[in-house]
This record gives structure tokens, sequence and C-alpha cells, in this order.
């Protein structure tokens, strides 16, 4: 995940998420009224709230199988 914050106005900010380096070409943002500090704080907020509202795009990770019985041996 990467974001960027762009200054529109005093004191406003465009938040933006991007989760291209993951492999998901979607991304969002927001603007938020503030400082520039609270805009980048912001930001994980804003990628956790849409990885769980497009949880579908973000696939849970492999986990490997093992077979117990060869640990018991």
């Amino acid at each position: 995940m990467t974001h960027t914050v762009t200054n529109i106005e005093a004191n406003k900010w465009l938040v933006s998420v991007s989760f291209a380096d993951e492999g998901v070409q979607q991304g969002t943002n927001n603007t938020i009224i503030g400082t520039e500090e609270q805009a980048h704080a912001y930001a994980p907020t804003l990628a956790r709230d849409f990885r769980e509202n497009h949880a579908d795009l973000f696939p849970p990770p492999v986990v490997e199988e093992h077979d117990h019985m060869e640990e018991i041996v």
C-alpha cells in the first residue's frame, strides 16, 4: 500500500491510497480538513476501511498444509 497527500487549499487535503504494489488495481481517496500530519495519519485508516469493504480484492494468504502424521513418528 502506498499513499499520497495533496494540498487542495488551506487546511484541506486529498489523501489517496493505492494498492498497485499488491497487485490490486483499485485504490481510493478522501478529503480531510486538518494539518498535513493529520492527513498522513489518516492514510492507514482509509486503507483499512477499503480492505474491509473490498475484501474480495485481497485474497487471504495461502496456508501450507502439513502432514501431521509425519510429526508424530
